[in-house]
């Protein structure tokens, strides 16, 4: 449940950055390289304990999704390509982390051969 809540708030500083603070994202991507970083240790790391294994699987794969994107503003500079995929990322991985932490099925709603994690 940690790693989501921080995943969450790691997605809602990448909108932030890419909305009110675009400068940062042009400069040379360090930023995104290390939101990217932690999103993907952190999607790791919440794989053990998220009910559905799909919510970190997605994080996991945005987390390198933004690394891919740093690796490529440093060598293409495109801030618009750069700006949409920190936006959709952040917004992604907040709004899919943030689920993750809150989603906790009631024991009647598992079926019979699973109990609550």
């Amino acid at each position: 449940m940690i790693p989501n809540l921080v995943n969450a708030l790691v997605g809602i500083w990448l909108v932030y950055l890419a909305v009110l603070n675009p400068a940062r994202i042009g400069e040379g991507g360090k930023a995104i390289y290390i939101a990217g970083l932690v999103i993907l240790v952190l999607g790791y790391w919440a794989r053990g304990s998220d009910y559905v294994k799909w919510y970190s699987g997605t994080n996991i794969a945005l987390g390198a999704l933004l690394l891919l994107t740093a690796g490529l503003q440093s060598i293409l500079g495109s801030e618009a390509i750069t700006f949409w995929m920190v936006f959709w990322g952040g917004m992604t991985v907040a709004i899919i982390s943030l689920w993750a932490a809150l989603y906790r099925p009631k024991a009647e709603d598992l079926p019979r051969n699973q109990s609550a994690a």
